[in-house]
């Protein structure tokens, strides 16, 4: 059987998005941490996914928005964010 991950993403005013592991016996460490890359004096303030967690929302200060693409991304073994795309929308 396969390990199927149960993640909690969190968004912060330095722009990190933080994705965690939900089980609560796991270390109290991201599992992956990607820059929110909005505006510079932007924080990031809010954060929604697509029912199917394939895209990830986050939303910024000065109300513009963002989507990522996760769809390609594998948590725990991509260490990089190179197959994370993004799109913004405002």
């Amino acid at each position: 059987m396969m390990y199927e991950h149960r993640l909690v993403v969190s968004v912060s005013a330095d722009q990190k998005i933080r994705f965690w592991d939900f089980d609560v016996t796991a270390s109290r460490q991201p599992v992956f941490t990607l820059y929110g890359d909005h505006d510079r004096l932007d924080s990031l303030s809010t954060i929604a996914t697509t029912e199917d967690n394939n895209w990830l929302i986050t939303g910024d200060t000065t109300g513009n928005m963002k989507m990522w693409d996760l769809t390609e991304h594998k948590f725990r073994v991509d260490l990089t964010s190179d197959k994370i795309r993004e799109a913004w929308y405002i």
